[in-house]
């Protein structure tokens, strides 16, 4: 025997002989090759016999005698390609593929295509491959946990949890099998089982040791996914004692940090803060301090929201402003819902400026907050700095003469307005209310700005009503003005007609009109 024999040559049998018969000629030669006597040549024959008694790796031996340099050949190249960066996983399947055509038989080609398949964001296709290579050699763990992850990835949790279960119950020291079984239960918010499963396989051998850190890890997701901020900070406080040596406390800072980035993203910005300062304690060098610094202004905001939602110094509607924006900022409310609860809380703002005698309040309140809070006013300083421009006006208060309770609005302006008490429609003459009725007939007609309310879309926009006030004040003193009157009161009500649903065409009205009021209003 040598050691370029192949291992039908060492045992001296046909390449097409039975299991039988290769069981026959092994015994056989170990009477004459004993292992005390003759250990070199036994060594060969055992391996040879290991090889050829299975199925499956004697399919995969005669597989790669036949093509076993171009299969290596295109493996090496397909590893490359996963390997850099960035990866290539469409030139692997590739090449896998080819691989695969030369070897269908062998199980680490099919499970090396499957996690080709998964990196290029292809689950179905993987886990065909993987089940290939579970039927080729269900004794392989590997083949089993990949299975699981393609499960995962398609939405198929409990079949998941299934293919983890089926190496951890045989072996229940694979950290990546009991980590798998968690995370299948997590999908279904399992979250008490999934601890307990983490828990299982972090004190198996009854030491908690780096080696435990995984598990850990995946323990500090399942507190966050519940969040649970009290659990996750005693977590932490076990991870840095777990990392003794400077390679382990290398690779926690490493982790720690994109957990610092997750609770980031989910607006725990003061977590996120601890926990990327701990990263920068364990291991400056794996820490990139400006992300640290940004996690750091997020707390900063956070913390000043926080001062304002506890204060009883900031008005309660500038209160839901910041809330509002505050949550769209960290994810809570998309930028629709922050959109539909700013409209809803513009309109409210309205009533409260005619109704709320203390509507100053609001005003003296954002300027609190741009100058103690800046980064608050930042969630939104357009509509901050908006709403701090509009020019105060002289209030009158009034009974609503359909309710009887006060209305508060701006004396010299007239023009139709809904009491904020009972929604009642009432006309304003700059001094008191007179009723409406319910077909919107009142003792001017003539009082609206036509052309204005339709680009504006409110009869009651500040620019309206300060249109409305220039016409009263300026326009009706002089023989002109009071000409340009009657002619829009004839001729106003069909243009604005004609610009209902002419949207370009009432932005630019509306652009020249606000131009006008900047200009000729001030």
């Amino acid at each position: 025997m040598t050691a370029s024999d192949s291992h039908y040559d060492v045992l001296g049998v046909a390449e097409d002989a039975s299991q039988e018969a290769i069981k026959d000629a092994f015994f056989e030669l170990v009477r004459e090759h004993p292992p005390e006597q003759d250990p070199e040549a036994y060594q060969q024959l055992r391996e040879a016999y290991d090889v050829l008694s299975d199925p499956v790796s004697r399919r995969e031996y005669d597989t790669m005698a036949q093509y076993g340099d171009e299969i290596e050949s295109l493996q090496e190249e397909a590893e490359v390609l996963l390997n850099q960066e960035p990866p290539a996983p469409q030139e692997a399947i590739k090449k896998l593929k080819r691989a695969t055509v030369l070897g269908p038989d062998i199980s680490l080609l099919r499970n090396m295509l499957g996690n080709a398949y998964l990196m290029d964001e292809q689950p179905e296709k993987a886990l065909t491959q993987f089940e290939e290579a579970v039927e080729l050699n269900p004794d392989n763990e590997a083949h089993h946990l990949n299975r699981g992850y393609a499960l995962r990835d398609l939405g198929r949790s409990r079949e998941a949890e299934e293919a983890f279960r089926t190496v951890w119950e045989d072996d229940a020291g694979n950290y990546a099998a009991a980590r798998g079984v968690a995370g299948a239960l997590a999908d279904r918010e399992q979250f008490r089982a999934a601890h307990e499963v983490l828990d299982e396989a972090i004190w198996a051998d009854d030491v908690l040791d780096f080696e435990d850190f995984f598990c850990y890890y995946d323990k500090l997701h399942l507190y966050l996914a519940q969040q649970e901020t009290d659990a996750l900070e005693r977590a932490l406080d076990t991870v840095v004692d777990m990392a003794e040596r400077p390679d382990d406390r290398q690779y926690a800072a490493f982790m720690l940090v994109q957990l610092a980035d997750e609770l980031k993203a989910a607006g725990a910005f003061g977590l996120a803060h601890r926990f990327g300062e701990t990263a920068r304690e364990l291991d400056e060098r794996s820490v990139n301090p400006e992300v640290v610094e940004q996690i750091g202004e997020f707390r900063n905001l956070e913390e000043d929201v926080e001062a304002i939602m506890d204060s009883g110094r900031y008005h309660e509607a500038v209160q839901q402003m910041v809330a509002i924006y505050y949550d769209q900022f960290t994810g809570v409310m998309s930028e629709r819902q922050a959109e539909t609860a700013t409209e809803n809380l513009v309109q409210g703002l309205d009533n409260l400026m005619q109704a709320d005698p203390d509507h100053t309040e609001i005003k003296k309140s954002l300027r609190r907050i741009r100058s103690r809070h800046p980064k608050a006013f930042d969630l939104n300083p357009e509509l901050f700095e908006a709403i701090l421009d509009v020019p105060d006006a002289e209030l009158f208060v009034a009974d609503c003469p359909h309710c009887g309770e006060p209305v508060m609005a701006e004396k010299g302006l007239s023009g139709e307005m809904h009491c904020p008490h009972c929604s009642g429609r009432v006309y304003s003459n700059g001094r008191g209310y007179e009723p409406l009725s319910a077909g919107g007939a009142r003792s001017s007609p003539n009082d609206d700005c036509f052309v204005a309310t339709a680009v504006y879309g409110d009869v009651d926009h500040p620019d309206v009503r300060r249109l409305r006030r220039f016409r009263d004040e300026t326009l009706r003193q002089g023989a002109w003005g009071r000409a340009f009157i009657a002619w829009y009161e004839r001729y106003g009500p069909g243009l604005a007609e004609r610009l209902d649903g002419r949207r370009r065409l009432q932005r630019g009205i509306r652009w020249v009109l606000a131009r006008f009021v900047e200009r000729g209003l001030q």
